[in-house]
């Protein structure tokens, strides 16, 4: 494996300003969450009924769809790579473990350095995986969050916001599968076109990654395969959704709107949670946008306040343990996962490591 570029987590300058960030954004998140509230009405936080039953209901079903992830990432490789099931289902609940404890979503990099070891397929590959995780989780939460929304008819502008997500994704699919087509069938002419637009001796670097990434593209593989990916990822954000829902039913309904669709209501606020910049666990932010979520819905404001909290601590809890029980069943250690927080994932790298 490539060499560390610092000692972890934040010794290098780069690091540190992330953190920095990161706290910055979750300190004005939480500022912004409490915003309209009185002190007298904070310290009725603690006379609201905490629904312990439905917080392990919800917990244990949150974990099935992080070890659904894994299953997911197994159709996503190729399909002569020999890494086991478990493997990537453990190595996702420990990216969700270090991203709880580690800052700068470290647990990005632990999850491909351990997927790596027993994997055949280049990094570049696995980055490529990667990413189509990310489109296609794209496409599944606006589709949830979309239908959710209109089913409520609560904000159109939620509803255009659902809608143009969607399509970025979709897009971006779209031009993933052409490209793996054009590669498949005429590897030449794709290979033409890739140089023509990468000159250069740093275009050169660049084309080795994206030569990389056609090459460990899967989605068109075959109809049962795409099919497949499709019905995992709506499995997994499903059980997301019905997780958080389990929650919220233990509030009054006077209190909280017990619709099903509360949950891909949640599940959208989580999603654009995890992509703003935040401290570990995404303190603030999530708290944030699962309040902001649910008061559109016609949730009182202590109440969405509490169960923001609450499905906070929820998913806190229940990645965290299901991160550490793959840790011991992978032999993980603590320090190991220190020293991999720092590997370097940069295109240079990628490029360097994959002509090895």
């Amino acid at each position: 494996m490539p060499a560390t570029v610092c000692s972890p987590p934040i010794s290098c300058s780069k690091g540190v300003k992330r953190v920095t960030i990161g706290i910055v954004f979750s300190v004005a998140a939480l500022l912004l969450a409490v915003r309209n509230i009185d002190l007298e009405d904070l310290d009725t936080l603690k006379d609201l009924p905490v629904p312990w039953l439905h917080a392990v209901a919800g917990g244990l079903v949150l974990m099935i769809g992080v070890v659904l992830r894994g299953h997911r990432l197994k159709l996503l490789l190729p399909r002569d790579d020999p890494v086991p099931r478990k493997v990537l289902s453990g190595a996702t609940a420990i990216l969700y473990l270090v991203n709880n404890l580690f800052p700068a979503r470290a647990g990005e990099v632990v999850r491909v350095v351990l997927i790596r070891r027993s994997s055949n397929s280049s990094l570049t590959g696995l980055l490529t995986a990667t990413l189509l995780e990310r489109c296609m989780d794209g496409i599944t939460i606006a589709a949830l969050v979309l239908g959710a929304v209109l089913a409520l008819d609560v904000s159109p502008t939620m509803t255009e916001r659902a809608t143009g997500l969607g399509l970025v994704f979709v897009i971006a699919v779209i031009v993933l599968a052409l490209g793996e087509l054009l590669y498949r069938r005429n590897p030449d002419l794709a290979h033409r076109w890739i140089a023509r637009c990468t000159p250069g001796t740093t275009g050169k670097r660049i084309r080795r990654v994206i030569e990389g990434v056609f090459e460990g593209l899967n989605l068109m593989e075959s109809p049962a395969r795409s099919l497949g990916i499709l019905a995992s990822s709506l499995a997994i954000w499903s059980s997301t959704a019905l997780g958080f829902y389990l929650l919220v039913l233990g509030y009054p309904p006077e209190m909280m709107p017990h619709t099903p669709f509360v949950g891909a209501v949640i599940t959208g606020a989580v999603a654009f949670a995890a992509s703003i910049p935040a401290a570990p666990g995404y303190l603030g932010v999530f708290q944030l946008a699962v309040k902001e979520a649910l008061e559109l819905i016609g949730a009182e404001e202590i109440a969405a306040l509490h169960a923001a909290l609450m499905l906070w601590v929820v998913n806190w809890i229940s990645n965290n343990l299901l991160g550490a029980f793959y840790a011991i069943r992978l032999g993980v250690g603590w320090s190991q996962l220190r020293r991999e927080t720092a590997i370097d994932v940069s295109p240079e790298t990628v490029s360097m490591e994959d002509q090895r």
